[in-house]
């Protein structure tokens, strides 16, 4: 995690331009209105090292789901350095932020996917697909 010595969350060490991911709706990890990502949009890493890493990926939205990232690799227009925030206590708001990388695709997969975040947990990686939201929802205003 990003914390100091004293153990308080330090802000994301992405520097500009980036792109940042506002919680929208609240979940266990993270509620609405808070920084949830950040991604860098210059120093792009080489897409062909993402493949030497060989720790299992998987699904983030199915624990224990495998995910292949070769096929992302080749659709993939920009792999960003990232951090993304989470809360390792439902109900206790003590948020860190942990290393992870953006892909964004040039063109969707059989999901709808346009871009994902992976996360970096050590021994192993899960990615978290993004999908673009409807035109038809409403507006949201902090």
């Amino acid at each position: 995690s990003l914390r100091d010595a004293q153990g308080a969350v330090q802000a994301p060490q992405v520097g500009f331009p980036r792109v940042v991911g506002l919680k929208v709706r609240g979940d266990r990890n993270v509620p609405a209105g808070h920084l949830t990502f950040v991604a860098a949009l210059q120093g792009a890493m080489d897409v062909g090292q993402m493949l030497q890493d060989d720790r299992p990926v998987t699904s983030h939205g199915a624990w224990g789901s495998m995910v292949d990232l070769a096929p992302r690799a080749r659709r993939t227009a920009l792999w960003a350095r990232a951090q993304g925030q989470i809360n390792a206590r439902p109900g206790v708001w003590r948020p860190q932020w942990e290393e992870a990388s953006m892909l964004v695709y040039s063109a969707e997969d059989g999901d709808g996917a346009v871009m994902s975040l992976v996360w970096d947990y050590g021994h192993f990686r899960s990615v978290m697909d993004f999908v673009p939201v409807p035109e038809a929802v409403p507006s949201w205003h902090p």
